[in-house]
């Protein structure tokens, strides 16, 4: 029988063996490079995440602050009106006549016309005289009278009420409009 015989060489196992584990390194080291790839990919997406939150904390707490000062003037300026309101009120008792009977709805027209004034309207003078009454100021604005007007005609305990003049001031720096205005207390 005749023996094969093999010219060319074998390889060791050695040699076999170093070129899977180069292989097998290439492999992991890809595999490592594509998970770290994916968890930096993850982190940066995280950190965008809790950017956003933050800006958005951030704008909230600048609404807040401004809510906050929003209310503060509102608060002022209601003091403000309480005051033109009690100095009113004192007015309207120093200038009421001893024995005479108040009207009963006095200090209630007294606070729902002081509730009712724009910010930009000043209030200079309230006469009553049995069920009317007429009210005396000047505003800055002229957009102002209709929105004062139509808050007191919402009110079921005035009606007829009438504007019954309004004069521009050109004086005064700036340009004030001084008006009159009638209305009737219902009863």
């Amino acid at each position: 029988m005749l023996e094969r015989i093999n010219i060319v060489p074998r390889k060791p196992l050695a040699s076999k063996i170093r070129r899977m584990t180069a292989l097998l390194l290439v492999l992991i080291g890809a595999t490592l490079a594509s998970a770290i790839a994916f968890d930096r990919q993850q982190a940066m997406r995280q950190l965008q995440h809790i950017q956003n939150e933050t800006a958005t904390v951030l704008d909230l707490e600048r609404k807040a602050q401004d809510l906050q000062d929003d209310l503060a003037r509102a608060n002022q300026r209601l003091e403000e009106r309480r005051a033109v309101l009690a100095a009113l009120e004192t007015r309207l008792q120093r200038t009421a006549l001893p024995g005479k009977r108040q009207h009963p709805l006095m200090a209630p027209v007294l606070a729902l016309i002081a509730e009712s004034v724009p910010e930009t309207v000043r209030l200079d003078a309230l006469t009553l005289r049995g069920d009317r009454a007429t009210v005396q100021g000047a505003t800055l604005e002229y957009e102002a009278l209709p929105l004062f007007i139509g808050r007191l005609q919402k009110d079921p305990r005035f009606a007829d009420i009438v504007l019954k003049q309004v004069q521009q001031e050109a004086a005064t720096q700036p340009p004030s409009f001084n008006f009159t205005l009638e209305l009737a207390l219902a009863r």
